[in-house]
């Protein structure tokens, strides 16, 4: 497959730049599907960011905090595939989806907070 420079927009500066045949050979080798979202300069500038410290905490805190959401959901809740078809429809059924897990963290939190102000007021009393 011949490649050809091809001009794209850079999704952070909007600034266009060109993805060269060279690169897209390299993707293509990769099997990447992807073109690339970010000129050279924002893809430095995210690089150099997240090389600090305080950015690779929060990023490290990915998989406990959204990934562990989406296990649960499939896992406890069953939600492996919609049952209902149309956009609008598997939106609505997401929220439910969501709200239903968000209740259970609620009442999760309700109990705890319930348990220490008995342990309090058991503590207070003696």
């Amino acid at each position: 497959m011949e490649f050809q420079d091809k001009t794209l927009r850079c999704v952070d500066c909007g600034a266009e730049f060109i993805w060269t045949a060279g690169e897209q050979l390299f993707f293509a080798d990769k099997q990447f599907k992807n073109e690339p979202k970010r000129c050279k300069n924002c893809k430095a500038k995210r690089a150099t960011r997240m090389a600090t410290a305080s950015a690779r905490q929060r990023y490290n805190q990915r998989p406990r905090i959204a990934e562990t959401t989406f296990g649960i959901l499939k896992s406890v809740l069953g939600l492996r595939q919609f049952l209902l078809r149309g956009l609008e429809k598997v939106k609505t059924e997401w929220r439910w989806a969501c709200t239903a897990f968000n209740l259970v963290k609620l009442v999760r939190h309700i109990a705890r907070l319930r348990a220490e102000f008995t342990r309090l007021v058991a503590h207070a009393a003696s």
